[in-house]
């Protein structure tokens, strides 16, 4: 027969037990949302830029385009494509650029020094600098 302090002590440690498991499975799905969501993060940082540099390459001379940059990610750009890598979690992707006839003054730019990007069309040339 049990005693009634017995049976809150069972009771105390089932509930207790399977709390640790809904929190020990539970974090693990929770870690995979988060990364997913860096990735699409990084995915979409990428083709943000690629998108405005190749309509700027359609588009008149003259024309300033700011971006917003992620913090700790770093982005590469050359002739032909756009890289933005998140340096904490080693995620990187890539939008490509249309081939024109127009120059694209490769890049590197940190997101650490700077907070914005600028994209900068002139007559037959285009460049992409960090603004602080």
């Amino acid at each position: 027969m049990a005693v009634k302090g017995q049976s809150f002590l069972y009771m105390s440690f089932l509930t207790l037990a399977l709390t640790l498991v809904f929190v020990i499975f539970g974090t693990q799905h929770l870690y995979s949302a988060l990364d997913a969501a860096n990735a699409n993060n990084v995915r979409l940082l990428a083709e943000e830029i690629s998108g405005a540099i190749n309509y700027m390459q359609l588009s008149e001379s003259n024309i300033v385009d700011s971006i917003k940059l992620n913090t700790g990610c770093s982005v590469v750009i050359t002739k032909k494509y756009v890289r933005v890598t998140n340096k904490a979690k080693g995620i990187s992707a890539t939008g490509n650029l249309v081939q024109t006839d127009v120059n694209i003054a490769p890049n590197s730019i940190d997101c650490g020094e700077f907070r914005r990007i600028e994209i900068v069309k002139t007559d037959s040339s285009i460049s992409v600098s960090g603004v602080p």
